[in-house]
């Protein structure tokens, strides 16, 4: 199945990680992301979808100001996704939605992984239906960065130029 919209890049990519899905309110509109935990690799990060397409710079500037590691109080949506058996060959174990707990455990391993044990990157994916020139979504990638974030700001241009290189693609 080809991929065609931003949101469905935003469902799709990281699907090595097990999502536990929230979202962050700001003046009244709920941003909705999720926090990717990748027990493979044992590190964790978020990602966030922003379906409104109007947005300037400064809307981004305070979405990143309101992330605190270790701070920032996110609404579980009550939904978590998890990967296939393909990408993550292994079981896990959650308990909730209260005291959330989520652990993971490979397969003819005998010591489970719990989610609190993994250290955040501080990369925070941002797929946008909001467009910014290339020179803001720069200054924004550098204001991040003095958030202590490594941003990746995924917007129709990213789409537009990842279709035309998946389309091009050889079958192996």
């Amino acid at each position: 199945m080809a991929i065609r919209t931003l949101k469905e890049y935003y469902d799709n990519d990281f699907n090595n990680c097990v999502k536990v899905h929230m979202r962050l309110e700001m003046d009244g509109l709920f941003v909705y992301g999720a926090i990717c935990y990748d027990f493979t690799a044992f590190t964790a990060f978020t990602s966030f979808y922003v379906s409104e397409e109007n947005l300037d710079r400064s809307f981004f500037e305070e979405l990143l100001r309101k992330l605190k590691y270790g701070e920032t109080q996110f609404q579980f949506d009550n939904e978590v996704t998890f990967p296939s058996p393909k990408d993550f060959p292994g079981e896990f174990e959650t308990e909730g939605p209260f005291n959330f707990s989520l652990k993971a455990k490979f397969y003819g391993d005998t010591d489970w992984m719990d989610k609190d044990q993994i250290q955040s990157s501080r990369r925070i994916f941002i797929y946008s239906e909001s467009n910014l020139p290339d020179n803001e979504i720069k200054d924004l990638k550098q204001f991040s960065s003095t958030l202590t974030h490594n941003l990746h700001f995924r917007s129709k241009k990213f789409m537009i130029e990842r279709g035309e290189k998946e389309s091009t693609l050889p079958f192996n």
